[in-house]
């Protein structure tokens, strides 16, 4: 499959990603994929295939000429690594500066691999905010960070929230969904409750990451 230099601006400009993010998604350097953009090199079969997966784990689809947006709106992740998977996403898609809304998180479950990832997340310039269940001390990140929610609306499935996407986990999979509709009703809902909740005064974390 060949791509045009076209074809890779009008895909990055379909997911308003920066040089930066699309950099990050694809695992090429911002200077190749410029170059790459600017028509100053051909890209090697590697490359394609790189570009290829990564646009189209965002729904961006090339055909002859040009990109669309595909119709696939849900993903999933599988397995005792999804979350992590899922983590890498986040990675992919925000850049410095943008949020990661957790609903119905529970720290206490947070395994090595998963606090690793979202440190990665935090040295981006990621902000993080989360809502927990009433009560939960074991928090380890700033406590200005969280909202208490009353424990008898509280889940264990986790939301998360980025970008244009949300992200629902259950036992089996991690539900991916591709709507930026879907991502600001669930985004609102998220204000809502940050707005009744009350911010917790302590935490019993053994370590605290800032």
């Amino acid at each position: 499959m060949k791509i045009e230099a076209k074809q890779l601006r009008a895909a990055r400009a379909l997911l308003g990603w920066s040089l930066e993010q699309a950099s990050r998604a694809c695992g090429i350097a911002v200077p190749n994929l410029s170059n790459l953009e600017n028509e100053k090199t051909q890209p090697r079969r590697s490359t394609v295939a790189a570009l290829v997966q990564a646009f189209e784990a965002e729904g961006v689809e090339f055909m002859d000429g040009g990109v669309r947006q595909a119709s696939r709106t849900v993903s999933f992740f599988y397995g005792e690594q999804a979350f992590l998977e899922l983590l890498d996403d986040i990675y992919n898609t925000l850049q410095d500066g943008d949020e990661l809304l957790y609903m119905y998180v529970d720290e206490s479950c947070s395994a090595p691999e998963v606090i690793e990832r979202e440190l990665r997340l935090r040295r981006a310039g990621i902000k993080f905010r989360s809502l927990v269940k009433d009560g939960s001390k074991n928090l380890i990140y700033p406590i200005q960070e969280y909202r208490y929610i009353p424990e008898r609306f509280f889940i264990n499935n986790v939301v998360v929230i980025y970008g244009r996407k949300a992200a629902i986990e259950t036992r089996e999979k991690i539900t991916l969904i591709h709507d930026a509709n879907v991502a600001v009703a669930l985004r609102n809902s998220f204000e809502m409750l940050w707005l009744q909740g009350s911010m917790p005064n302590e935490t019993d974390a053994k370590e605290v990451y800032v």
